[in-house]
């Protein structure tokens, strides 16, 4: 009951995407911010990136990866510093999983044994537990082709017309596993559209020349599709996009603008 309304699990984790690209942002222009809140930023977004780490969420790690890459790459520095924290950062969070592994070994040697010890060897089998790349961008593409086809069986009005099936008490016929294909196989070619255009509108209208927030804007609005085409959308991962985020936009904006009068 819990998880159908959004606390835990995949929710959860997408939802921390969103505030750890924010956090990112933050912690990358930090005369944007008051210097007492430096601390406490970091030690949030330390928590929320190890969290999606130990989620084992593919999709959550790929696009973390493209939005600091997006948003370091927009950041007004040399190229050679550029490209110095791409590369860190890539190898940070690609081979996360081994670092996690080295330290915690380290710590299981300092230790000896005891509590802590097996908790840390729980720890470590959960993330050796990470699911392969191949598999995942196989079964991403396996939903996203059954809805692809079900769109074309019926491109203007959509199956939920004449066409929906139900096995086992359950909707059947499409992926069930692209939020935005979905759409488009389920309601037709206007209302996929119109989806479009709904989801990106209010990055459309913040994306301002010459603004230091606009990369923020354009690597949730790159991580906003990139996710509602390879996953599902839920009601916490929608609140986190479409409330907190543009709240967060519109407060560092206001700072922006006063340090700049």
């Amino acid at each position: 009951m819990l998880r159908s309304q959004g606390i835990g699990g995949y929710e959860l984790v997408y939802s921390l995407v969103f505030l750890c690209i924010i956090l990112f942002f933050i912690l990358v222009n930090l005369k944007l911010i008051k210097k007492s809140m430096i601390g406490p930023s970091s030690v949030v977004f330390i928590l929320f990136f190890l969290t999606i780490i130990f989620a084992n969420y593919f999709t959550a790690l790929l696009i973390l990866t493209l939005a600091f890459a997006t948003i370091t790459l927009m950041k007004k520095w040399n190229m050679l510093v550029k490209f110095f924290l791409i590369v860190l950062g890539f190898i940070v969070l690609v081979f996360s999983k081994d670092i996690l592994i080295l330290i915690t070994n380290w710590f299981i040697s300092f230790l000896g044994n005891g509590s802590t010890v097996d908790k840390l060897l729980i720890l470590q089998s959960n993330i050796l537990g990470y699911g392969g790349v191949d598999n995942v961008a196989l079964n991403r593409a396996m939903t996203i082709e059954t809805s692809w086809h079900a769109f074309l069986q019926s491109p203007i009005f959509g199956i939920v017309i004449d066409s929906i099936e139900q096995t086992g008490g359950f909707l059947s016929g499409f992926g069930q596993h692209s939020y935005i294909m979905d759409t488009f196989a389920l309601y037709g070619l206007f209302i996929g559209i119109l989806n479009i255009y709904i989801l990106t509108q209010p990055f459309l209208v913040r994306m301002e020349r010459g603004n230091v927030l606009v990369g923020l804007n354009f690597s949730v609005l790159m991580s906003t599709l990139i996710l509602f085409f390879m996953n599902n959308a839920t009601p916490s991962i929608g609140f986190a996009i479409y409330f907190i985020y543009p709240f967060f936009y519109n407060w560092l904006s206001t700072i922006q603008l006063t340090k700049v009068q």
